[in-house]
C-alpha cells in the first residue's frame, strides 16, 4: 500500500498502476454466488407452490335414503352429527399459498462464511480497543 501512495504522490495514477483484485473479491464471482442461491430459492418456491394441500373437505349429510343436504366446505373439524346421519367426505386439492423469497436468507446462504469471518474480526478489534488502555498501564 505504501508503494501505491508514493507512486500516486509522484504522478497521477492510472488503471495500470492499481493492482488487480483477488478473484474471490471480483463482482463477477460474487454475483454468480448470489444468483446461484437466488435460483435455488426460486426453484424451492415454485416447488412449494405446486404442492397440493388437502385443507378442505367437502362433506354431504343425509338423514335418510332420499334426504340430502347441500355440500359444505369445512376444515378438519366436522359439525355435530346424529347417530343416523350418513356422512360422505371428499377431499379437495387446494394449491399451497405462494411464499415470498427472502433476500436476507439468500444473502446469508451465499455469503455466510464471509459474514462470520468479518464479525469475528470485528469482535477482536473491539476487544483490543477495550484492552489497549489496560495493557498500556
Amino acid at each position: 500500500m505504501n508503494s501505491l501512495i508514493r507512486r500516486g504522490h509522484r504522478k497521477t495514477l492510472t488503471e495500470a498502476d492499481v493492482n488487480n483484485l483477488h478473484p474471490d473479491e471480483s463482482s463477477a464471482y460474487n454475483v454468480s454466488r448470489f444468483f446461484a442461491q437466488w435460483d435455488k430459492q426460486k426453484e424451492k418456491n415454485i416447488g412449494e407452490r405446486h404442492k397440493v394441500q388437502n385443507e378442505y373437505i367437502n362433506v354431504s349429510f343425509s338423514n335418510g335414503p332420499n334426504e340430502s343436504l347441500p355440500t359444505v366446505a369445512c376444515d378438519e373439524k366436522s359439525p355435530l352429527l346424529t347417530s343416523n346421519t350418513k356422512v360422505t367426505q371428499e377431499k379437495k386439492a387446494v394449491a399451497a399459498p405462494t411464499k415470498t423469497i427472502s433476500l436476507v436468507v439468500i444473502l446469508w446462504k451465499a455469503f455466510w462464511f464471509d459474514l462470520i469471518q468479518f464479525q469475528v474480526w470485528k469482535v477482536v478489534s473491539e476487544l483490543l480497543r477495550f484492552a489497549s488502555p489496560l495493557l498500556l498501564r
